[in-house]
């Protein structure tokens, strides 16, 4: 069989989001394969908790959004009520991507514009912002249970609410799901630590024996190449993506594959 111009790319994230990932990998003239190895799950201690402090204080100013699946589980349609989205309407959200942006705006809801491309510059822009500065009440980090504290660390005065979790599946398929028929070579996108770690545990109950030695790891930061590395093989091929967002990580998907396959 003639070796494939490009891998095939396996996209584990939770949906809606990695078939979302899967139409702009597909539109780079790849083939993906998706299998989701988390699922989005509602806190409802969190959820819980969010209304209450929208019931009891005085309106809150600023709001903090990191990801996609904020917006996801706050409007879906076991949670939304337009009472408690009322809660939010004098609120500013400060935000990291632009779907989380688009999905607030579609709600009604204030979007500090333009979105942050990643945390580094959302820290940039709250610590420059005079409404984060000035709110009367504490700013609220809406965010899930696995996270890193970049922002509790950065700003002392937020408060985080944990709404929601992603929550570990079994593995859904085999290593032929894994290897669609032309396909010679694999790619990964890894977009976090923990990410990595359950790739990393899937691919080696997929192939057992087989190493995958022209596996290509394409990940968000440093620490999720470092999680691939200690997780999967010191001598992995892993290649870190410029910026923690998805465009980045997708323009380093095609750098890492066509030098493979000039």
């Amino acid at each position: 069989m003639e070796r494939a111009e490009k891998p095939a790319v396996l996209i584990t994230r939770a949906e809606p989001f990695a078939s979302e990932t899967a139409q702009r990998v597909k539109a780079l003239g790849y083939t993906p394969v998706v299998m989701p190895l988390t699922a989005i799950v509602p806190l409802e201690e969190g959820v819980r908790g969010l209304r209450n402090t929208l019931a009891n204080s005085q309106p809150v100013r600023a709001v903090i959004v990191t990801s996609a699946a904020v917006p996801h589980v706050l409007l879906a349609g076991t949670i939304y009520s337009d009472a408690y989205l009322n809660g939010l309407r004098t609120s500013r959200f400060f935000v990291v991507g632009n779907r989380s942006a688009d999905l607030l705006r579609e709600a009604g809801l204030t979007v500090e514009e333009p979105p942050a491309g990643d945390v580094a510059e959302l820290i940039d822009m709250l610590r420059h912002s005079g409404s984060f500065a000035r709110s009367p009440q504490p700013p609220l980090y809406l965010c899930g249970r696995d996270r890193r504290p970049v922002l509790e660390d950065a700003f002392a005065q937020i408060v985080p609410i944990e709404v929601y979790e992603a929550r570990a599946l079994a593995p859904s398929a085999d290593k032929q799901d894994l290897m669609p028929v032309g396909s010679a070579d694999l790619a990964v996108l890894a977009y976090s630590a923990r990410s990595a770690n359950l790739i990393a545990s899937a691919l080696k109950s997929a192939f057992k024996d087989n190493h995958l030695p022209n596996l290509v790891w394409v990940c968000l930061s440093a620490q999720v190449a470092d999680a691939v590395r200690t997780s999967w093989s010191e001598d992995a091929s892993v290649h870190v993506s410029e910026k923690p967002n998805e465009i980045a990580l997708l323009a380093t998907l095609q750098a890492a594959t066509e030098a493979a396959n000039p």
